[in-house]
């Protein structure tokens, strides 16, 4: 009896950590790309993942294959050229969130969230900040979005080769290396 009550006090403390998962339909990415000094451009991609375990360990998974700009002649030179998609299918993002630091966030009101997080793409590994506001829009459902974009440096990921390519191809000057990415997601708890 004493061991089957001390099996169950231990794991009391997890029970209440349910996981969270995307909301597919509310939730998107983008990057702006800048090219010949003075022309942005849009492309946005399908998060294929996201999810939240233990209310502490956060990942995104997106696949670099649906990237949209508008422009199919333009996504499939991005696929090929730039994310090299057959090598290097999906860039992803991990965080961790402070222990018990969402059982704090108010229903229904914006906080703050600044963490770093590992973003991996096309190989590398490297810690970028984050800054996000979270809303808790009900016992069931968050809304992450972020504060400010997340400043992707090309060379930190060995793609200047690739834009060098890109850029040669579309007979452009240049191709910015920075590339800013913003997102907004809702997270839903599981039952």
């Amino acid at each position: 009896m004493l061991k089957w009550l001390t099996t169950l006090l231990l794991l009391i403390p997890f029970a209440h950590a349910a996981d969270w998962q995307l909301d597919k339909s509310q939730s998107h990415l983008y990057a702006i790309s800048i090219k010949a000094a003075e022309i942005a451009e849009v492309h946005r991609f399908t998060i294929a993942s996201a999810s939240l375990k233990n209310d502490q360990l956060f990942s995104l998974k997106v696949e670099l294959a649906s990237v949209e700009s508008g422009v199919e002649q333009r996504d499939e030179l991005l696929r090929s050229v730039l994310f090299e998609v057959a090598k290097y299918p999906d860039f992803r993002l991990s965080a961790s969130l402070p222990d018990d630091w969402l059982a704090g966030v108010p229903l229904a009101r914006v906080t703050p969230l600044d963490i770093n997080g590992t973003l991996s793409l096309h190989g590398v590994k490297r810690t970028v900040p984050l800054k996000l506001n979270v809303v808790k829009i009900s016992e069931q459902a968050l809304l992450v979005v972020a504060d400010e974009p997340v400043i992707l440096n090309a060379r930190d990921y060995g793609l200047v080769g690739g834009l060098h390519k890109l850029a040669q191809i579309s007979q452009l000057d240049d191709i910015s290396n920075l590339v800013p990415i913003n997102f907004t997601l809702v997270l839903r708890k599981d039952d």
